[in-house]
């Protein structure tokens, strides 16, 4: 349902998080042979998968409208997703030992936007069952 706050932030949060799969987050310097290049989902697998991933589960959420406790669980687990992503790309872009980040790029604040998307349609979601709740305790 569009007319749903909490389906324009988990739409928000599927765009922030496919972009932050595809977008360069840094530009690397390998230590060893001094060459720069940019860093993000085309060069490391599992952060294009990650990113790809939350987008889609974010954006099949927002068809479980029916289901609110159902779609609840969902984005907590997508909210958990996208964490596991910022710590995958904390590991490849500081604890690499071949590798330093030399620039962040402005790709990487999108995991940080679908983080925040993600738990304001956590906080729509919940409003809508308490409100249903609410409807029920008056009939």
């Amino acid at each position: 349902m569009i007319q749903r706050i909490q389906t324009i932030y988990l739409l928000l949060a599927t765009i922030a998080s496919i972009v932050m799969g595809l977008a360069p987050l840094g530009t690397i310097i390998n230590k060893e042979t001094m060459d720069q290049s940019l860093f993000g989902g085309q060069q490391a697998l599992p952060i294009l998968i990650l990113g790809i991933l939350s987008g889609c589960i974010a954006f099949g959420s927002i068809f479980l409208f029916n289901n609110r406790k159902l779609q609840l669980n969902i984005v907590r687990s997508n909210a958990v997703l996208i964490g596991i992503f910022m710590a995958v790309c904390i590991y490849y872009l500081v604890f690499n030992s071949v590798t330093k980040i030399d620039l962040p790029r402005p790709g990487i604040v999108f995991p940080f936007f679908a983080l925040v998307f993600n738990i304001l349609g956590m906080k729509g979601i919940k409003a809508d069952e308490k409100l249903i709740k609410s409807m029920d305790r008056l009939r």
